[in-house]
């Protein structure tokens, strides 16, 4: 679980720690961008680093997933 974007990892990091972690039936059940507006990026990045990330279109998303995890 990850409650906030300073702590976000790569969605495939994400799903391999579950896994890792001993789940299976591993399914996303629901995906959806989180879109930070200009104004609040605006206080934690420069103009440049925002620029760079559209550049490569940065995305994060918050991800809904379920896993079994076998006794």
């Amino acid at each position: 679980y990850v409650g906030c974007v300073s702590g976000a990892v790569p969605k495939s990091d994400y799903l391999s720690i579950i896994a890792d972690s001993g789940f299976t039936d591993i399914t996303i059940k629901a995906e959806r961008e989180i879109k930070i507006p200009q104004a609040v990026l605006a206080q934690y990045a420069t103009i440049e680093q925002i620029a760079d990330a559209q550049t490569r279109e940065l995305k994060i998303f918050s991800i809904t997933v379920t896993g079994t995890k076998p006794r």
